[in-house]
């Protein structure tokens, strides 16, 4: 019965290792971006004026108005450099904040937008297949209202802005949720692993 119990741990520790490690790794595609990534990209924030479900829709709208056309207007130019990319979008700022309000004001909605370029820290994010390290990122913001809630982000240079759900980078909130629902089924992965010994 002992050796029975120690096989029992043994196989159970490989394979919560196994689903840990593996877990959310859909084909193992996770790049891993070294920390002087965050020289050579410009990131794109859009920030909603708070977490309300009424402006995290709103903040989509504005990405849907505006994302796509930055990155455009970026390609069609040429720019091939990150400095170049950030003194355009810094000289053609009004444009875009223009295009945002516009997109409000078609959805009822009189928020302030502002933008601004600069350079902030900010925490590690999966996007893509890429991970990116914490650090302080160059970066374009538009903000909506008082832009006290979650924001929508992409890498604008070098132009990897997709603008679809499968880029969107979820909350801090959001994030817990999903660890949870993750623990959950690794745990369910484990028990139906178990049965389907005895």
């Amino acid at each position: 019965m002992k050796k029975v119990l120690i096989t029992l741990i043994c196989v159970l520790s490989a394979i919560c290792t196994v689903a840990v490690t593996s877990y959310g790794c859909e084909d193992d595609t996770l790049i891993p971006l070294d920390g002087r990534v965050a020289d050579d990209v410009l990131r794109f924030h859009i920030i909603a004026n708070s977490d309300s479900a009424t402006d995290q829709r709103l903040k989509y709208i504005v990405r849907d108005a505006v994302a796509g056309k930055v990155a455009d207007d970026l390609r069609d130019e040429g720019i091939g450099d990150k400095s170049s990319a950030e003194a355009y979008v810094s000289e053609h700022m009004n444009r875009y904040i223009n295009e945002a309000r516009k997109a409000l004001c078609d959805n009822g909605c009189s928020y302030s937008v502002t933008g601004t370029v600069g350079r902030w820290w900010f925490p590690v994010k999966i996007y893509g297949s890429y991970i990116f390290p914490e650090g302080e990122y160059d970066a374009v913001r538009l903000m909506i209202g008082k832009a006290e809630g979650k924001n929508w982000w992409c890498v604008l240079f070098p132009s990897l802005c997709v603008v679809d759900d499968a880029y969107q980078v979820i909350g801090d909130e959001e994030e817990k949720e999903d660890e949870e629902n993750k623990n959950v089924k690794i745990r369910f992965r484990i028990v139906e692993w178990i049965q389907d010994m005895w």
